[in-house]
């Protein structure tokens, strides 16, 4: 066999080896590996459209993640189609922040139990 590539160390068979299934059938095994991974890590970053109307409720503990759809009038005084986007601060600190599909931006902060309200 030949050498290895310099990442994730796949067989490169030189010219006049003989031809064998097994390094192929292990470099696919490892690339299938590889980018299922990828294709996991990159689903928790993107956010899921949901189907259902977004109220204040759902997004009250709502202090980690991102949630995507139409939001209710109840969330921000109008309703809007938008993305959440939440991020815990601290063990007792969070943030949010809606961008909506007409370029609006609102933030809100979680301290001492309650949210602040949506500037």
């Amino acid at each position: 066999m030949g050498s290895k590539t310099t990442n994730y160390e796949f067989s490169l068979p030189d010219d006049n080896d003989y031809t064998d299934q097994m390094p192929y059938n292990s470099n696919f095994s490892s690339i299938d590996t590889i980018l299922k991974n990828q294709e996991e890590a990159v689903n928790c970053i993107t956010p899921q459209v949901s189907d259902e109307l977004i109220d204040s409720v759902a997004i009250a503990e709502f202090l980690s993640g991102t949630k995507s759809g139409a939001f209710d009038v109840d969330v921000l005084g109008t309703a809007v189609i938008g993305v959440l986007r939440a991020y815990a601060v601290s063990a007792t600190d969070a943030m949010q922040i809606i961008e909506t599909t007409g370029g609006d931006r609102y933030t809100r902060h979680y301290t001492s139990g309650a949210w602040s309200a949506w500037i």
